[in-house]
């Protein structure tokens, strides 16, 4: 049975030894203060676990197979060692060299964080070979998937070795090479500082922004710490770091920290003076009140431009007696997709389906739009689409781009368009645009229709991009770019992104869309939205990450 050592402080690292323990390794903890001397407080000894009901509980490591010792001494005779403390680099390459004195000379050290290369902290040790970096991010949130950090000193051995061991533990882990905020980092708490821009823009309000971070299942643990406050200081202090050094490395570009991040210094960062920018600066709840409007039930609904990406809206419009309305010759390449792919949703969707002419056209009482295209397309569509179907129909653009109100006002009718957002796997959270255009009236009525359609809803204001897609893209890109630059293989970085299919999700999009959509947005908000010369070439070769 291997023994694994951990040196942690402040709860720090319990998660890992609670981890280890359940699965029978025996597991020694030595907890530690700031100047790596042993801690006895018995307060150390709880850490925080999601329950099987999805809430959080303290538990007590009290009761499981870990022995908590007093000593460096006592780490000498276990397999691999883990130094899991938050501080300074300074503070964790003193422990390191206390680890390295009292241990086996060819015993495996690992360093646990997500701020300072692995690299660095060996430079104190006799033998820096023996070091690696590990980040498993949100273990006590049930989260198993981390990633190994490699650097130019460290043997192939220790790593196969690790992951071995790690592997048998039942943690998921990929192995990539150390890089600013390591891989986990670069790609998910990219999307999340790009998503807080939103709220620090007063575009969406706290609470729709917290149902982007859980349900979407990315970088959770910025925002239950923000909710629940134990360790959120250690979170957000890495968490600014971290982007701190992106932004001098990449170039900041219109990227910034969010203002309740960034308004404190590092000795003030705290959840109180958190919450009180928070509660200061929270967004006003802009949202339409359905009070004093007759609600319009939309049965005939007109699809154009559609796409596999979109299929899950799709399958709530089947429901009922709804009728949807196809252009048959625009159309053709969807359904061929769809009937050799989706056979089960070719035949529910055909039998659903009227081809549109020049007789049933009034029939339609919704047109949907999911035509991605630049602005000037987009507004000449728009105004075909009120040629044909008139100034009285609403038309609803699903689309990741684009302010609305700089199409609507180009039209006959502007108050008749109207702005949502719904992709592949982000249906519980699909967006609904506001603006001072829209007829309000319509506008509540297609919002029940969104309600009964996807259970669930975000409000956003207008602007050029969804935040979804902000969110989204900014991990797309930056996942991207680390492919690009030898980081990991794609296989670990689908590991490491927790999202998984990273690049999957791309080859269903198509590099042409995530094209298109970069060369609108990266003018507005810059290096966020630079293609990488990797997707370019497979851009220009017709190519796809998995054939």
């Amino acid at each position: 049975m291997s023994c694994v050592g951990i040196v942690g402080n402040d709860n720090v690292g319990n998660a890992i030894a609670f981890h280890f323990s359940n699965k029978d390794y025996n597991v020694k903890v030595l907890n530690v203060n700031e100047n790596g001397e042993y801690d006895g407080n018995l307060e150390r000894r709880i850490t925080r676990i999601r329950n099987i009901k999805g809430k959080f509980v303290e538990v007590s490591t009290e009761d499981k197979s870990i022995e908590w010792i007093e000593s460096y001494e006592e780490l000498s005779n276990v397999d691999f060692l883990i130094e899991a403390i938050h501080g300074t680099k300074e503070s964790k390459q003193m422990v390191l060299k206390k680890i390295e004195n009292n241990s086996l000379r060819d015993t495996p050290i690992l360093t646990s964080g997500r701020v300072y290369f692995p690299s660095e902290l060996a430079t104190v040790l006799e033998n820096p070979s023996r070091l690696l970096g590990i980040y498993l991010y949100d273990i006590e949130h049930g989260n198993n998937n981390g990633e190994i950090v490699t650097h130019s000193e460290c043997f192939e051995e220790v790593v196969e070795k690790i992951k071995t061991l790690f592997t048998e533990a039942g943690l998921r882990v990929g192995v990539v090479k150390e890089c600013t905020g390591f891989v986990h980092n670069r790609i998910g708490l990219f999307g999340i500082m790009c998503l807080l821009k939103f709220y620090d823009e007063k575009i969406i309000t706290l609470k729709d922004l917290s149902k982007y971070i859980v349900v979407t299942k990315v970088g959770p643990k910025l925002f239950f710490n923000l909710t629940l406050g134990k360790e959120a200081k250690f979170e957000l202090i890495e968490a600014r770091e971290v982007f701190i050094q992106l932004s001098e490395k990449l170039g900041n570009d219109k990227f910034r920290l969010p203002n309740y991040i960034n308004k404190y210094a590092y000795d003030e960062l705290t959840f109180d003076n958190i919450l009180n920018v928070i509660q200061q600066d929270s967004v006003e709840d802009y949202s339409i009140s359905d009070e004093g409007f007759q609600i319009k039930e939309f049965k005939k609904i007109h699809i154009k431009g559609i796409h596999p990406i979109y299929n899950n809206i799709l399958y709530p419009l089947l429901r009922g007696d709804t009728t949807l309305y196809f252009d048959e010759n625009e159309s053709k390449e969807y359904f061929d997709n769809i009937k050799n792919t989706t056979k089960d949703l070719y035949d529910r969707v055909l039998s659903k389906t009227v081809f549109i002419n020049e007789e049933n056209v009034k029939e339609v009482d919704l047109v949907m739009d999911f035509t991605i295209e630049m602005l000037d397309e987009k507004i000449e569509s728009c105004k075909i689409l009120q040629q044909k179907f008139g100034t009285e129909i609403p038309i609803l653009l699903n689309t990741p781009i684009h302010k609305l109100e700089d199409i609507s006002k180009t039209l006959v009718k502007p108050s008749m368009v109207f702005g949502m957002y719904t992709q592949k796997a982000y249906l519980a959270n699909t967006e609904l645009i506001i603006n001072d255009i829209i007829d309000k009236e319509i506008y509540v009525s297609i919002r029940r229709m969104i309600k009964k359609l996807a259970s669930d809803y975000i409000e956003t204001k207008d602007t050029y991009v969804r935040p979804l897609v902000y969110f989204v893209f900014a991990k797309l890109l930056e996942a991207s770019r680390l492919l690009e630059a030898g980081i990991a293989t794609k296989e670990d970085i689908e590991i490491v992104g927790v999202d998984g299919e990273i690049f999957k999700y791309m080859d269903l999009f198509e590099i042409k869309n995530i094209s298109k959509i970069c060369n609108y947005l990266e003018p507005i908000y810059g290096r966020t939205f630079s293609m990488p010369e990797i997707l370019l070439d497979m851009e220009k070769h017709h190519k796809k990450f998995y054939s």
